[in-house]
């Protein structure tokens, strides 16, 4: 806060030291660990990555020493360093960027010096010309726009509403310029800013008493887009160069953007594991090659260049890193999903929209590269279907293990973080079993998931913001307090158990039938308990939060701010259309199938019409909007209601309560699944 051009610039040195982009360095790793895999010494590419990961360590604890800690009293004031000095260290820091932006200007210097020593392969000119990225105006926008709200640092008002004018300006730009990109792509690009606008609009709510909200709203901006660039990127390595942007450096300083021990340290933890599992992404790249395509735009330029055995590596490489993006495997979930701390309009940006980066890489591994590789003759249906199958399981295990957790979790937003990774299986799920159902299903829950989950994390924090406080142990009977959340929580949680008309059943229902088509029953009936166990964990946020009798201490809590309410109802509308109108989110899906060479389904407005997966969504709303329709006519009609005072079991009125405690509502249940710490709940 005393030097603030001195550690930008530090910042810059550190994340570029790092390998980590936009920055110079990272280039220079890249060919590194390329010309390791060239070599066929994948060891020496994994001790690269290694001595990466441990200087992560130690830079990031400096980054976070000048950033986020508090400088103590007895030191005295800082001042900024005279022009001179800061003029030598801008320099460099715009080089560090430039080298980033542009590496080809450098290796204008680098390859005729190498060339006078080397014999160059024929692989080199493609390896050369892939590290001329292309940088389209709708990512610059969001990656260089998000400097803006650091000019209103003293106007959090100011600062939050520019980084929802530059993601608005974002989405125009992808719908203007962004036209030559595959449907999937497209969509997903379009998708990043709109969800990222209305996060940030809840932001300005929710953060009203946080600290240099500026800074989190740069952070948060950037991170958006780099889930641009990696959506419209057509090669792999400039897919996996912005994956680093999204989930590196803009995701830690987001997470952390509180500055206390426990969200340092949690935010640490969640930025070490991506750098580790952005490692099998980046030597899986580096196996197969940084110019193969990565869109259906080029899925003519895949030639039979690989041995099997380097193409069945590389892919099984990328699986690997693309399931521990998506929190998958399902041992210690607590260190691959990211924190319950950070805050919430970012948890539920993570939940709902960042973490799909990793559904869509499934996808693009398996329909495009793996057809790709399957056309050319390079790999067989065995090979591929031994990473397809052991993917199907890591999910179809995650489903329950994650729900479980859920299940004996007290803490608002754990609860629904766990949630998340136990969704995410259903996606990985329906992905890695394939066939045009499977992929449909999967993409279709992708765009479920994207409403309801981030309508629950947003009703959770207005559930925080109204009640300060963050276990359900101290929440009850504030229904009545707060009906329209609770409207929304209803229709976030129907969804996210699949009841219809909500969204989530038509997902699931046709990932269900995929699992049948791949023959997978056992993966099918886990991810109908999976289901039951969701319901289970709704159900007892509802009881333990919403119904009942308030506490005394509950008596002021109020609705929360209009700019709070106003993005809750837009997600519960996404939720309410999509389930009663599937075919607004299949069409685009049907296009996606066709692009990639499958047979497209049959589907129209009210879902899928014949084969296997067939469902009337449209048909069945109003079957039981007629059914509630009669049902309240009769009750209005044949019955009188009453009303009548509690039953408080003999007690006074003043101190009964009919509120259930979460440990009580399934008596011993959660006990067996092992007792959870409570005073170790993650805070917000």
């Amino acid at each position: 806060r005393q030097m603030p051009f001195t550690v930008a610039c530090m910042g810059i040195g550190l994340v570029s030291i790092m390998g980590l982009p936009p920055f110079g360095a990272f280039f220079s790793k890249f060919l590194m660990i390329q010309a390791a895999a060239e070599a066929g010494q994948l060891w020496l590419a994994a001790l690269i990555l290694g001595g990466s990961l441990v200087g992560l360590v130690y830079y990031t604890r400096i980054l976070k020493t000048l950033v986020f800690e508090e400088r103590p009293d007895y030191l005295p004031a800082a001042t900024e360093a005279p022009l001179t000095m800061r003029l030598g260290m801008g320099v460099l820091a715009a080089l560090c960027l430039l080298l980033g932006l542009a590496p080809q200007l450098p290796m204008q210097l680098v390859v005729p010096v190498a060339g006078l020593a080397f014999v160059p392969n024929p692989s080199d000119a493609l390896v050369l010309l892939a590290v001329n990225v292309n940088w389209p105006i709708y990512v610059v926008a969001p990656i260089f726009g998000a400097l803006l709200p650091a000019i209103f640092h003293k106007n959090r008002v100011m600062a939050g509403k520019t980084s929802v004018a530059v993601l608005l300006a974002t989405a125009l730009l992808v719908i203007l310029f962004g036209r030559g990109l595959d449907t999937l792509s497209f969509c997903f690009a379009l998708i990043v800013p709109l969800l990222g606008a209305v996060n940030m609009a809840y932001a300005l709510g929710y953060m009203e008493h946080s600290h240099r909200q500026w800074r989190f709203y740069c952070a948060f901006t950037a991170m958006c887009g780099g889930l641009v660039g990696m959506a419209a990127s057509q090669y792999l390595l400039s897919f996996f160069l912005f994956w680093e942007i999204m989930s590196s450096w803009t995701l830690y300083l987001a997470i952390a953007h509180e500055g206390d021990k426990a969200s340092l340290r949690e935010a640490f933890k969640y930025f070490i594991f991506n750098v580790f599992g952005a490692g099998f992404i980046f030597v899986g790249l580096c196996v197969i090659g940084p110019f193969t395509p990565f869109s259906t735009l080029l899925l003519d330029g895949m030639a039979p260049v690989l041995s099997s055995g380097a193409a069945w590596l590389g892919m099984a490489l990328l699986a690997a890193g693309f399931v521990m993006k998506a929190a998958q495997l399902p041992f210690r979930i607590d260190w691959q999903m990211h924190p319950a701390l950070a805050p919430t309009p970012v948890s539920g940006y993570i939940s709902s929209v960042l973490l799909k980066s990793a559904i869509l890489g499934l996808i693009k591994l398996f329909m495009l590269l793996g057809g790709g590789f399957a056309l050319a003759g390079i790999l067989g249906g065995a090979e591929q279907g031994i990473i397809s199958t052991t993917v199907m399981w890591i999910g179809g295990i995650t489903i329950i293990m994650a729900a479980l957790q859920a299940l004996r979790s007290n803490g608002i937003k754990l609860i629904f973080i766990y949630s998340t990774v136990s969704q995410l299986g259903y996606m990985v799920l329906a992905v890695a079993a394939g066939g045009a159902l499977g992929y449909a299903g999967g993409m279709l829950h992708v765009i479920n998931h994207v409403f309801f989950k981030d309508l629950l994390f947003l009703v959770c924090g207005a559930v925080m913001f109204a009640s300060h406080k963050d276990s359900l142990d101290d929440l009850g009977g504030i229904g009545r307090k707060m009906p329209f959340t609770l409207a929304m929580f209803a229709i976030a949680g129907l969804s996210v158990v699949g009841v219809p008309p909500t969204s989530g059943f038509s997902s699931k229902w046709l990932i269900y039938h995929a699992l049948m088509e791949a023959g997978q029953p056992f993966l099918a009936l886990l991810s109908l308990i999976g289901s039951v166990l969701t319901m289970a964990y709704i159900a007892k946020f509802l009881h333990a939060a919403f119904l009942g009798q308030p506490a005394r201490d509950l008596d002021q809590i109020r609705e929360v701010p209009r700019i709070m309410r106003v993005p809750m109802g837009i997600l519960a509308a996404g939720c309410l259309l999509t389930g009663i109108f599937p075919g607004l989110a299949l069409g685009p899906i049907n296009s996606v199938l066709f692009e990639y060479g499958f047979m497209p389904l049959n589907v129209g407005l009210s879902g899928v019409l014949s084969g296997a997966g067939a469902w009337n969504a449209t048909g069945m709303f109003v079957m039981m909007a007629l059914a509630f329709a009669g049902g309240c006519w009769f009750v209005k009609r044949f019955t009188r209601l009453r009303e009548i005072d509690v039953h408080t079991c003999g007690l006074p009125p003043e101190t009964a309560t009919s509120r259930m405690t979460p440990s009580s509502i399934y008596g011993g249940l959660t006990r067996l699944l092992g007792s959870e710490r409570a005073s170790k709940e993650n805070r917000s």
